[in-house]
Formats: structure tokens, sequence, C-alpha cells
């Protein structure tokens, strides 16, 4: 079944270019990072398009385990990346807050009712958070 292997494809190449997502954002390559989100952009309609065609048709166990083995990892990189770069965005709007005297709009009652902790100065953020 070609559409299969072609997901399968997909999803490893989804799973690398998130593994270099991750150096990237900790190393802050700038242009490591842009070149992923370019990619991830890419594959992301092909392998949608994969996905839905696939939805229904009965795998064996190995196969099954397989897609589900690279699905799992594809999501927990994903949502480390996204903690990672949420960090950073509220490093860098902590940093110019105290380099420019202003308060940022993420503290105060509301920012402690969602339930998101009160940001750290910048400094220990950047090197605590980032990487």
């Amino acid at each position: 079944m070609a559409v299969l292997h072609r997901a399968i494809d997909l999803l490893e190449q989804l799973d690398a270019v998130l593994a270099a997502e991750t150096e990237a954002l900790r190393t802050v390559d700038t242009a490591a990072i842009e070149a992923a989100a370019t990619r991830k952009e890419e594959l992301e309609p092909e392998l949608a398009a994969c996905m839905a065609e696939l939805r229904g048709v009965p795998l064996d166990a190995a196969t099954r385990a397989r897609v589900e083995a690279l699905r799992t990892s594809v999501v927990r990189r994903s949502e480390h990346n996204l903690r990672r770069l949420q960090a950073t965005v509220t490093s860098v709007r902590e940093l110019v807050a105290q380099l420019t005297g202003t308060e940022t709009k993420t503290y105060g009652p509301m920012h402690r009712a969602r339930g998101y902790a009160t940001a750290a100065p910048a400094r220990a953020v950047l090197t605590a958070e980032i990487g």
C-alpha cells in the first residue's frame, strides 16, 4: 500500500525535522529554526492527506505499532518545542521590558488566574528555560 509507506516516510521526515528544531532552539540558531518551520509547513499538507486516506484502513499489528510510535514521537517533540518557543518569547518580552523599563502584559491577576507562573527575571528564564 503506497500511501501507507508514504505516510510512514513523511512521519519519519517530520520527526527528524522536529529533532533538528529541538537542537536549533537549544542553540538559538535562528536560521535553522526558520528552516525547520518552513519544512514542517511543506510536509503538513501531504501528511494530512495521507493520514486522512488511511483513516479506517486496517493495519497489521507491527505496522500499527510503528505508526503509533512515530506519531507519539512527533507529538512529544512538537509539544516540547512549543514549550521552548513559548519560553523564548517570554524571555524576549521580559528582556525588552527590563531594557525599556516597561511592564509586560503577562503579569497580574489574569495571568495568575490562567495558571501561569509569575515570570522569573529575564536572565534566570533565559538560562533555565531555554536550555
